[in-house]
């Protein structure tokens, strides 16, 4: 069942407040839960939209079961950081926050294939580092929040949010335009 995924999952994250890396794949697309998973929670979005995630968020925070599901947060332990992709300045720049605390929490938000991530930096990188690594794209973005949806359902809340994945060929403003 879902939420009960999501608390084996959030345990191993959790444990013994340790910081460990965590690759992760989980969630499903919008409407693929059963009536019956969908009835574990307080609140459940099935097709949520950007206005949707202040809501959720705030209602996670009031102790509420909400779907799409609050993965990270911001909180008093230290500033959330999220990467979406990586490139050579990302990787300095993960290296510097690992060094300058402990207490900077580093998320990577990494495009399928993860292993992707393994030609800038080898996997002990990352755990070195203390990186979470998540494996998905961003859906929707409240920028002014600082919160973001990935395709697989995740929300995550950041202090700071740094964009490195490359636009798609054809997307407007890229060379393909001109």
């Amino acid at each position: 069942m879902a939420t009960s995924l999501m608390r084996r999952v959030l345990a191993s994250v959790g444990a013994a407040g340790a910081v460990v890396t965590t690759w992760a794949h989980c969630g499903g697309a919008a409407g693929q839960h059963s009536a019956e998973e969908q009835a574990e929670f307080d609140v459940y979005v099935d097709q949520p939209t950007v206005r949707d995630l202040r809501p959720l968020v705030a209602q996670w925070q009031q102790g509420l079961e909400v779907w799409p599901w609050v993965w990270t947060w911001r909180n008093r332990d230290g500033p959330h950081h999220v990467f979406v992709g990586v490139n050579p300045d990302t990787i300095v720049e993960i290296e510097r926050l690992a060094k300058e605390s402990p207490r900077n929490n580093v998320m990577i938000v990494a495009a399928p294939p993860v292993a992707e991530l393994h030609k800038l930096a080898p996997p002990q990188f990352y755990d070195d580092c203390q990186c979470g690594v998540i494996e998905s794209e961003v859906a929707l973005m409240d920028v002014k929040a600082k919160i973001m949806m990935l395709d697989d359902e995740r929300i995550l809340c950041f202090d700071r949010c740094t964009i490195a994945q490359p636009p798609e060929p054809g997307a407007p403003g890229t060379a393909q335009d001109y």
